[in-house]
């Protein structure tokens, strides 16, 4: 009551108070010890996760941010990727990438483990998509993650998602090598046959055939 009576802080909903100006919370954060500080994170990102547990994607990254913020590297990690998918779906793509980064560099913080590794590429693998959206399938960026996701795959025997697949065929397109996509896209066309899978049948076969056709392949081409 003090507090809003001396013009501090406001009434904000019916149950709820925030702060009258940035700068007043701005101080009053700077305030806490570290210790206060992490913990007051914590107990954040618990009552959102209270508050929206039947519609969590919204609030995912200002879950994982809080986290972050209370020095939980771990659990930050796994809401960043979730508030990634979230921005996916709403076609943030840029908003997907910052988080997707952002836990990629607090991996880096956790100790090695398999563990770790699984949990590197769950991020990037996450990346091609909109990264592809953002930058092209030219970026180097893209190309970047597409082979680190190949190489935690193949370091853990972990299969390959179908879509770090699809995007690596486009990326090696555009760096005309038509030969590599043509293999990647016949990886695809295996899975697809593994899993008796008709539309990912298709997108093997389409990939095949502009895979072919750009090298010049045109029977081929015309037959996929």
């Amino acid at each position: 009551d003090e507090l809003w009576r001396r013009g501090i802080i406001r009434e904000q909903g019916t149950d709820g108070y925030d702060f009258s100006h940035g700068k007043l919370r701005g101080v009053a954060y700077a305030g806490l010890s570290n210790a206060t500080r992490r913990r007051n994170h914590v107990l954040v990102a618990r009552a959102l996760l209270r508050l929206h547990g039947d519609d969590i994607g919204p609030v995912a990254a200002a879950i994982a941010d809080h986290l972050d913020q209370a020095g939980d590297a771990a659990e930050a990690i796994i809401w960043y990727r979730r508030g990634a998918r979230w921005a996916q779906q709403l076609h943030a793509n840029t908003d997907a990438i910052r988080l997707l980064e952002r836990g990629r560099t607090l991996i880096h913080t956790l100790p090695e483990s398999p563990a770790r590794a699984a949990l590197e590429l769950d991020v990037v693998a996450a990346l091609p998509t909109p990264l592809s959206v953002v930058k092209g399938f030219a970026a180097p960026e893209l190309f970047e993650a597409q082979q680190r996701a190949l190489s935690i795959a193949g370091a853990l025997g972990h299969a390959v998602d179908p879509s770090l697949l699809r995007s690596l065929v486009m990326s090696n397109l555009c760096r005309h090598d038509f030969q590599r996509a043509a293999e990647t896209a016949s990886q695809l066309l295996a899975l697809a046959s593994e899993h008796d899978d008709p539309v990912l049948d298709l997108e093997s076969r389409y990939l095949l055939g502009i895979s072919a056709f750009w090298n010049g392949s045109f029977d081929a081409a015309r037959g996929h």
